[in-house]
């Protein structure tokens, strides 16, 4: 199972929930574990979860998305999602308000939804910092190949049982990717002593893909909805949401 919490989230003292936060909503999730479930996540190597914290400035609220990428993700953490109601941090309580939950039931039912979609232009909103890491330096500005090389190595990490695993399909998918649109903004995600760098803001994508591709595609965009893109997306950064049906803001 393949599943997704969000959460209305708001402090008890009514100070603003921060996106960098969400590294101590993780410690948090962590701490709740049984020292079993604990030994067994330790065991896993790559924690199979990603998070983040948004603001939403429809609703003027915070929402924390928590997303499960595979069954044992779901068995460890979904009873804790499932019950909790607020959250008790070293500088004061969070409040976890409304809960919605959705899910596929594997990666098998996410290809299978994805075909539906037209990804000829896609919108990726970047909603807490993001930032790609290449050869020990950070990359603050997204690029067509970080971004399917991010996904396709989550896919990998989590969803084994279907591996993207053809360097040449990499390379054309990649090269078959243009950002035609943008608009992003640098900022920070303030980890303990750390700021890393990164950005957030919109971007837009054209596919020239062909249409195995342009599936293979839409299948990714779907899971970058889970799994977040770029680094560090566990401790939450680089929490996303996809768009596919708006138009550019340049070039029609």
């Amino acid at each position: 199972m393949i599943s997704q919490y969000n959460f209305t989230v708001a402090s008890t003292d009514g100070t603003p929930v921060f996106s960098s936060q969400a590294y101590r909503l993780y410690a948090w999730l962590l701490s709740s574990l049984s020292p079993s479930h604990a030994d067994a996540l330790h065991a896993q190597g790559e924690h199979p979860i990603s998070q983040f914290l948004r603001y939403d400035p429809s609703a003027k609220t915070t929402v924390w998305s928590v997303s499960l990428l595979n069954e044992m993700a779901h068995d460890l953490f979904a009873p804790i999602l499932d019950t909790a109601e607020t959250v008790s941090l070293h500088h004061g309580t969070i409040l976890l308000q409304t809960k919605t939950h959705s899910a596929v039931k594997d990666a098998h039912d996410l290809i299978l939804e994805s075909r539906r979609r037209d990804v000829s232009r896609t919108a990726i909103l970047f909603h807490s910092p993001a930032s790609f890491k290449q050869a020990k330096r950070y990359v603050i500005f997204p690029q067509e190949r970080l971004i399917v090389q991010s996904l396709i190595n989550q896919w990998n990490r989590f969803v084994p049982e279907y591996p993207l695993d053809d360097p040449d399909a990499f390379q054309m998918l990649a090269d078959g990717l243009r950002i035609s649109d943008y608009a992003l903004r640098s900022t920070g995600f303030r980890l303990k002593e750390t700021v890393i760098p990164g950005f957030t803001g919109r971007l837009t994508i054209r596919s020239l893909l062909s249409p195995p591709l342009a599936e293979l595609w839409s299948t990714l965009l779907s899971w970058a909805e889970y799994s977040g893109i770029g680094i560090k997306t566990t401790l939450g950064m680089g929490g996303v949401s996809i768009d596919t049906q708006q138009q550019d803001a340049v070039g029609g």
